[in-house]
């Protein structure tokens, strides 16, 4: 029943991405994974826990993808901890999806 309300309370709930045309899904930039439909995850992320929790979470995400860096997926990984960082920064309002 609480999942079921979740999704109804999302009904009106409009991608920040989706409206930005020519967004281009890849490994860095919206991947088709982190995708529901019409919703994603990130998006759904500031309406269900918060524009603060969600800050939170891009600053840990980057985190871990530059803790990895050497590891794992090179400057992949730098790419996106650069997405998570600029996320941070759209969602203070401080910065513009192009």
């Amino acid at each position: 029943v609480q999942h079921q309300r979740q999704r109804f309370q999302l009904d009106g709930l409009q991608s920040r991405r989706a409206a930005k045309e020519g967004a281009e899904m890849s490994a860095v930039e919206h991947p088709s994974h982190y995708n529901q439909g019409k919703y994603e995850c990130i998006d759904v992320m500031v309406e269900t826990f918060g524009k603060e929790a969600t800050q939170n979470f891009c600053l840990l995400n980057a985190f871990k993808y530059i803790w990895r860096t050497g590891e794992k997926n090179g400057i992949e990984d730098i790419k996106k901890a650069k997405w998570y960082l600029e996320e941070y920064l759209e969602l203070e309002g401080e910065n513009e999806v192009d």
